[in-house]
């Protein structure tokens, strides 16, 4: 049962992940080309105004990245449980934290193994 409901805590992960990286994303950067195309026809006086905005929505973006990396980190796609602890444990700033893991292999009912 507690298999089945961390089964389902991480798809659901991997589902918010790819959503805020791939929708917020794609939108976020649609937004800075529709801005851009409208950036020349705006008056100088108005361009800092312009400028602060691009910096806001730069901004976003690199949170909405940092979002969806720690939702589902990019080495827990890529190298699995193990190496996604140990970026997590190089960037915790308090020393005392130690994280021990193992792998506990069981089979299951039907597996044929």
């Amino acid at each position: 049962m507690l298999l089945a409901v961390n089964q389902t805590q991480e798809i659901e992960r991997q589902r918010i992940a790819r959503d805020l990286h791939d929708s917020v994303g794609s939108l976020l950067s649609a937004l800075r080309l529709k801005l851009g195309s409208i950036d020349d026809l705006i008056p100088r006086q108005e361009k800092e105004a312009m400028t602060a905005t691009y910096h806001l929505l730069d901004h976003t973006a690199r949170e909405v990245r940092r979002v969806s990396h720690d939702v589902m980190p990019v080495s827990l796609a890529n190298n699995g449980v193990l190496a996604a602890l140990e970026e997590i444990y190089s960037k915790q700033t308090t020393p005392a934290i130690r994280i021990i893991a193992g792998v506990v292999w069981e089979q299951t009912p039907g597996s044929g193994q």
